[in-house]
């Protein structure tokens, strides 16, 4: 299977920061899918063989289970004449003509192609709501098509923000250190023998130290001897005689918003 991956935020970085994100998504994706061939180009990064970890990748927006073609109207019009369409069902094409010198622009390869199909399958075109959407993405070397683009979690990926002790007591601890990870920070936990699998599904490689006599001062020890910059913890606002920078996430939210986020976080473990 071959997947096309697409990224939000690091395309806004400039070229040498663009570079250093990329590299660390793509990193991370071989961690979780070692027997998987990651590949990039400006702006799309693309995976060969069993990745069911895309979901769980930060960094990643969305993705597609794609197939690739020849970077010419002939192939392009073949591969598309191969997708399914009932005669009863709407369809739209959408082209993204990344290769500018590609011979016909955006708007007239969708035109063509939707004769195309439309003559084969007697659908009905519809750009506002169609059943289906043939996506179809032409690049200097190659071509894609595919029908769906599936949601990734977003954010920045893990280890491009450093690294940060997690003191882990209960499930808001839990979601703090997850929003820290969706901020590219590398997480170190100590926990009070909570289970920890929810973050594991975006970071399979964390250490995790326990204690079940946890608490802020040896949270504080931990994070000078493994040099994480701060601790992350869900506790609401407090006092504490600081030393160490401590990164209190949840506290601007309400109970009401923060509880759909935790079974959305702990749904990913089941």
């Amino acid at each position: 299977m071959l997947y096309l991956i697409r990224y939000g935020e690091l395309a806004l970085k400039n070229e040498r920061a663009r570079s250093f994100f990329e590299r660390c998504l793509v990193n991370n994706i071989k961690d979780k899918s070692p027997k998987a061939k990651v590949t990039r180009e400006r702006g799309r990064i693309f995976v060969e063989g069993n990745a069911k970890c895309l979901s769980t990748t930060f960094g990643i927006v969305s993705y597609s289970e794609a197939k690739k073609c020849e970077p010419t109207l002939k192939e392009i019009e073949k591969h598309v004449m191969k997708t399914k369409i009932k005669s009863t069902e709407t369809f739209a094409i959408r082209v993204n003509r990344a290769w500018k010198q590609f011979p016909l622009k955006g708007q007239e390869l969708e035109a063509h192609l939707g004769s195309i199909v439309a003559k084969q399958t007697k659908a009905k075109v519809d750009l506002s709501a169609p059943d289906k959407t043939i996506f179809v993405e032409v690049r200097k070397t190659s071509a894609y098509l595919f029908l769906e683009k599936l949601p990734g979690p977003g954010g920045l990926p893990v280890g491009s923000g450093g690294k940060v002790l997690a003191l882990i007591k209960n499930k808001r601890d839990l979601l703090a250190c997850w929003m820290l990870m969706k901020r590219g920070c590398k997480p170190i936990i100590l926990t009070k023998n909570i289970g920890v699998k929810p973050l594991e599904q975006y970071a399979p490689r964390m250490k995790v130290y326990k204690d079940s006599n946890a608490n802020i001062q040896k949270a504080k020890q931990l994070a000078k001897r493994e040099k994480a910059k701060a601790i992350v913890t869900g506790d609401k606002l407090g006092v504490y005689d600081d030393d160490i920078l401590i990164l209190r996430p949840l506290v601007g939210f309400t109970s009401t918003e923060l509880n759909p986020m935790k079974r959305s976080l702990l749904k990913v473990a089941q």
